[in-house]
């Protein structure tokens, strides 16, 4: 008996070395030509995030913002003739937590339009700031759109974002930190079959056995168990609807997949199903990116060993998700 359970598990290893790839290092992070940024003050607090004009290192990486506060060099406010002009709002997903500006998805989404569409050209703005909720969100859609006018809306959703009023939090930051760092340990293992098995396992134990007072478990009950919390998440999507009706636009939400437990489960599937679900009663398409990530080595998409915000890898998936979803839609969604 002990002979043919390690025959199986020796033969579970070579499949998982053929199969799976060792997770690669990641690449430093790089800076457009021109700046130093080394010498550049570091910026942390929202109000330097937001502000106009702002230049200096956030996470690791550049970050610049124009003249209207958004990560991106400066926009005429009229499109090109003949451009499709794309807004993104959303939170630290959307701008590009620890990548570079280029490496952001809204960046790669307007360079694979560009390449796969053979209608207008396209050009994509970034109006996600990190640390803002949907109702912040909408408040900062609603300001860049009046000023530059995108022809479809599309709105990047992560699970924090019904952080509000009615948000009811389970977990004090001690817990929340322990939790964490629990479920963002690396595995380490010689043995690739052991590093392929444990996320599996840990995406089983989050989905029906949460850790205690985690975040993951919080996030859940204010989706499914808190009426108040969700309220106020409808509402954010409600103004969503009245800036897409304004001007007769189509509007897109892009679900992020939390880059965590990609295994047979995930825990915030029934966060993304509702989402989708309230999205599209509304009249919005939406872009799952679940099936896109699931299985994939999750710490080669991190942005850092501790932070699993997508790093350039992760931020591609993401693009490409998106691009399909929106190059087919209806060619009313593309009318400058």
């Amino acid at each position: 008996m002990i002979a043919s359970i390690a025959i199986v598990f020796g033969i579970g290893e070579i499949l998982a070395r053929v199969f799976s790839p060792a997770p690669r290092s990641q690449d430093l992070p790089r800076s457009p030509a021109g700046y130093d940024s080394l010498n550049l003050p570091e910026l942390t607090k929202l109000t330097e995030l937001a502000r106009a004009n702002a230049l200096g290192r956030h996470r690791g990486v550049l970050y610049r913002t124009n003249s209207r506060g958004i990560r991106a060099p400066e926009i005429p406010r009229d499109a090109p003739p003949g451009t499709v002009r794309i807004g993104i709002t959303g939170d630290s997903v959307t701008v590009g937590w620890g990548v570079e500006e280029e490496d952001t998805y809204a960046r790669q989404l307007e360079d694979i339009l560009n390449r796969e569409s053979s209608g207008p050209r396209f050009e994509v703005l970034n109006f996600g700031l990190a640390g803002i909720n949907a109702e912040v969100a909408m408040r900062r859609l609603k300001k860049l759109d009046a000023f530059y006018r995108p022809d479809l809306l599309v709105y990047g959703f992560t699970p924090n974002d019904i952080e509000g009023p009615g948000y009811e939090y389970l977990s004090t930051p001690g817990d929340r930190s322990q939790a964490r760092f629990s479920n963002l340990s690396p595995v380490d293992s010689p043995s690739r079959l052991y590093n392929i098995l444990t996320p599996l396992m840990r995406s089983i134990r989050e989905s029906y056995w949460p850790s205690r007072h985690s975040v993951l478990a919080e996030r859940v009950h204010n989706f499914l168990d808190n009426p108040a919390a969700w309220r106020d998440f409808l509402r954010s999507l409600d103004q969503l609807k009245k800036l897409g009706d304004h001007r007769n636009r189509c509007v897109q939400i892009l679900i992020h997949t939390q880059i965590m437990h990609l295994g047979l489960l995930h825990p915030y599937a029934p966060i993304y199903d509702k989402v989708g679900q309230a999205a599209r009663e509304l009249g919005f398409g939406v872009t799952e990116t679940l099936s896109n990530y699931r299985f994939r080595s999750e710490r080669t998409l991190w942005v850092g060993d501790f932070d699993p915000h997508p790093n350039r890898d992760g931020h591609r998936i993401l693009a490409q998700a998106l691009a399909d979803d929106l190059l087919a839609l209806p060619d009313r969604c593309f009318t400058p």
